[in-house]
Order: C-alpha cells, then sequence, then structure tokens
C-alpha cells in the first residue's frame, strides 16, 4: 500500500500490479536475454558482431524469424527428434519470415524439418500428410490438398507443433486455412 499527502487530508491508494502485465514483461525480458546470448555465441562462431552479419534487430528464440534454427531439444523445441517421423510434408510458396530475402528459405524449413525425421517432398502423392503453405502458394495446390484431406499448415503452426505449444489433434481443431490466408498481399489486407 501507498499513502499519499493531499494538504491535511490523507488518502490511502492501493496499487495492484497487473499479474498479466509483469508475466508478459518476464517473459520478453527472459527471450531477450536469450536473443543476446545467441547472438554473443554466433558472433563466437562466425567472428563477427551481430550487425556485421546482416542482422539489424534480434531475433527472438521461437518467433518465426528464427524457425531456422529449431531442432529438437534446441531453441524451445520439443525434445522428440521423431516427433514427424513417417510423416510426408510437402512445402509450397515462400517463407519470407525465415529468411528476409527468401534464398536460403525453403532450404532451411527442410533442414527443420527433417530434423525431426519429416519426409519432405515437392508434389503430392497419396502419403502426403501435410501441406507447408507459405506466401504466394499456388491456390491449386490448397484445393489439391483439400480434395486429398491433407491439412493444410502456414509456419506459425508448425512452430507451434515443434514447440509443444500444439499438438497433431489440436491443429484439427484450429480454423482451416484456405487459399486466401496465402494471396500475397492477405498479411497486407488483414
Amino acid at each position: 500500500q501507498k499513502v499519499l499527502a493531499l494538504g491535511e487530508v490523507a488518502k490511502q491508494v492501493v496499487v495492484e500490479p497487473n499479474p498479466h502485465s509483469i508475466r508478459e514483461d518476464f517473459e520478453l525480458s527472459r527471450r531477450e536475454q536469450v536473443a543476446k546470448m545467441l547472438e554473443k555465441l554466433d558472433a563466437q562462431r562466425t567472428g563477427k558482431s551481430h550487425e556485421e552479419n546482416g542482422n539489424s534487430s534480434t531475433t527472438v528464440p521461437g518467433s518465426a524469424a528464427s524457425f531456422g534454427m529449431l531442432s529438437p531439444g534446441r531453441y524451445g523445441a520439443v525434445e522428440d527428434e521423431e516427433l514427424l517421423k513417417g510423416k510426408i510434408i510437402l512445402i509450397s510458396g515462400i517463407f519470407a519470415e525465415v529468411d528476409a530475402d527468401g534464398t536460403e528459405a525453403n532450404r532451411r524449413v527442410k533442414k527443420v524439418l527433417e530434423s525431426f525425421k519429416a519426409t519432405v517432398g515437392t508434389r503430392f502423392s497419396k502419403n502426403t500428410n501435410y501441406l507447408l503453405a507459405g506466401k504466394d502458394t499456388d491456390p491449386s495446390k490448397i484445393k489439391t490438398a483439400k480434395m486429398r484431406s491433407v491439412q493444410v499448415l502456414d509456419l506459425e503452426r508448425l512452430r507451434r507443433l515443434l514447440l509443444g505449444e500444439l499438438t497433431f489433434e489440436s491443429m484439427k481443431l484450429l480454423p482451416e486455412l484456405t487459399e486466401y490466408s496465402f494471396a500475397r498481399d492477405a498479411d497486407e489486407a488483414a
């Protein structure tokens, strides 16, 4: 409790912190600390600072920007290295959130999927389980996925699965992603 004197009258004011705000501040602070630690490790490994590597902003582990760093048991990912074993995942579209210029994005996404023992494809087969759709995915691929009962994922849902925030069953309960979810200007229109 805090007591404030206002002239001759004292008024008692109870200040109660918002527990959600404190938790969010703590989580952000923790993520920033981990990101700074990763920057230092990367700088030691490459011999260059974070800025010299062309990275002007901090990458927060677990964010879409750090998706390319996920592997079993690292950066908050689940430890089950066989989480995606037996799953065939088709990759389509652009994943600019993984690599800003897009040159390495699909390779990084494929590497993450394979680290969890997924089989990565570029064409549908009768055994395809998931379509991982990025920006500008051809709408016909999404329609084909629906016709074949292949679940469509975006990078955020996959990231949440790998971090243990979603399960295969809970992903089925999420709203269905459509061809409009991946249109070129979908994120700018929202």
